[in-house]
């Protein structure tokens, strides 16, 4: 699920009309960095039309331009459940007609592709279609906390409120707050949310115990250069004969220190 381009696609369609829509970038840490910084790298469906120019297609145009008997999916949805296909290998017959034939989608112009490829179904749980759910995997941008604000809202509405070409994610002049507080969440949109917010509580929890074991890591190696660099007279070791050289007992001193420091922390 390219929720990366997603959300730079949202941001690039409403940050004309809405201050509060440009905000910053999720890196892979859950930090806030800039836009120009560097996010991971999307796969792109590159395809040559019959006169030789370039096209470039996403996963989000896909969405963005697919027909109204799509509109009421969300981009959740759709990245589970829905697949690009060349429209030389759809069916003659349709799946209103017959069982067992996938559904199949119109892609709507400016999309690039929609003369020649169309949506096609594959998993609808309601008709049966497809053996395996499939689970979304984010790529590109972590997933912002419910305390981040406006990139909080943005995520969740792009990913699960429907919008497109036909049907726009914020009325005029809404911002994402409001747009926010006016979606009504659906049962499985409360379950994705939760798990997500589950696994940031999870990274919380574990970037804390390693931040206790760098704290504590850190107060023993500071117990022991306090101890390596204490006056010869305060070293309490064993004096091992007057006659030994003043380097040798003071570098016995170090070690049986180190010694005693290995087997407290050992």
């Amino acid at each position: 699920m390219m929720s990366a381009l997603l959300i730079n696609n949202i941001k690039q369609l409403y940050s004309l009309n809405h201050t509060d829509s440009q905000v910053t970038d999720i890196d892979d840490d859950g930090d806030q960095t800039d836009s120009d910084n560097d996010t991971e790298h999307i796969s792109l469906c590159v395809a040559i039309d019959n006169e030789g120019q370039l096209l470039t297609n996403n996963q989000f145009y896909d969405y963005y331009y697919r027909s109204a008997s799509l509109a009421s999916m969300n981009f959740y949805d759709f990245c589970r459940s829905v697949k690009l296909e060349n429209k030389k290998y759809s069916p003659k017959n349709t799946a209103d007609t017959h069982l067992g034939v996938l559904a199949h989608h119109e892609l709507l112009q400016p999309h690039k592709l929609a003369d020649t490829h169309c949506l096609v179904e594959f998993w609808n749980e309601e008709r049966g279609d497809g053996d395996i759910e499939y689970v979304p995997r984010v790529i590109g941008c972590s997933i912002p906390r419910p305390n981040m604000g406006t990139p909080y809202f943005i995520f969740v509405l792009a990913h699960f409120k429907p919008f497109g070409i036909l049907n726009p994610l914020l009325q005029q002049r809404q911002t994402f707050e409001e747009a926010f507080k006016l979606f009504k969440k659906s049962e499985h949109c409360k379950f994705v949310i939760n798990n997500w917010d589950a696994i940031n509580e999870s990274e919380d929890a574990r970037d804390a115990e390693c931040l206790k074991k760098r704290a504590a890591m850190l107060t023993q190696s500071q117990a022991l250069t306090k101890s390596i660099f204490l006056n010869d007279g305060e070293l309490n070791v064993l004096d091992l004969s007057l006659n030994t050289p003043k380097n040798d007992r003071f570098d016995f001193a170090i070690n049986q220190q180190l010694m005693l420091f290995g087997n407290q922390i050992g």
